[in-house]
């Protein structure tokens, strides 16, 4: 099967989101094997369009990995695509965006100067999410906040000092003249943070109770 779709364009059609992402699937999902004639190693892109209210002023999100992927095909797709890109959203799961340096792994040094020189404010944000799952306790100990500190608290506390430990990680390394605290007008480049729970949004939009 792999091998007779090579070369060929596939339309899906469905009648909602669930339905197209259901058959999307084997083209998308990399967490099934190629040796078990999985198709996504061969896709080179996947557009999907529908009646959203997010894309009804002609936005077009793509989604693609970071850079320095190990496939070098990738690596060249993401890199174009930037290059055109109106603005850049890097999402990551609150941990791992704060712990594994995300910013610095997915933007080289050189990438992130560029931005700082040629940007906007707004132009380049980490999205960090999940930030509804944490261990209550463990989170306030790191912050040293009191035993007793409501779940509340705690979630905020994180929240700030994750968005604090994420500026500072895109800044490190950057000429001191491209910092905001340098930076001789009001204008320009400003790195934005956004730490989101997708559960408590859903819960608000009334998708989840």
């Amino acid at each position: 099967e792999s091998h007779e779709a090579a070369g060929t364009t596939v339309a899906l059609v469905a009648a909602d989101a669930a339905a197209l992402r259901v058959q999307a699937e084997q083209y998308v999902d990399s967490s099934a094997s190629s040796d078990e004639g999985a198709l996504w190693p061969l896709v080179r892109r996947v557009r999907l369009s529908g009646p959203w209210a997010v894309l009804a002023g002609g936005a077009v999100l793509v989604d693609a990995p970071g850079l320095r992927d190990d496939n070098s095909a990738r690596d060249a797709v993401v890199k174009s695509r930037l290059r055109g890109a109106s603005a850049l959203w890097f999402v990551s799961n609150v941990r791992r965006a704060v712990n594994d340096k995300t910013v610095k792994d997915c933007l080289p040094t050189s990438f992130r100067s560029l931005l700082a020189e040629t940007r906007r404010a707004g132009d380049a944000v980490v999205i960090a999410t999940q930030t509804d799952t944490m261990n209550r306790a463990e989170v306030a100990e790191n912050l040293r906040l009191g035993d007793d500190a409501p779940l509340l608290e705690v979630a905020r506390a994180r929240n700030a000092f994750s968005r604090k430990a994420i500026d500072a990680s895109f800044y490190e390394g950057l000429d001191a003249g491209l910092l905001p605290v340098n930076r001789k007008t009001a204008d320009g480049f400003e790195f934005g943070v956004f730490a989101c729970s997708s559960v408590d949004c859903q819960k608000l939009e009334g998708p989840r109770t």
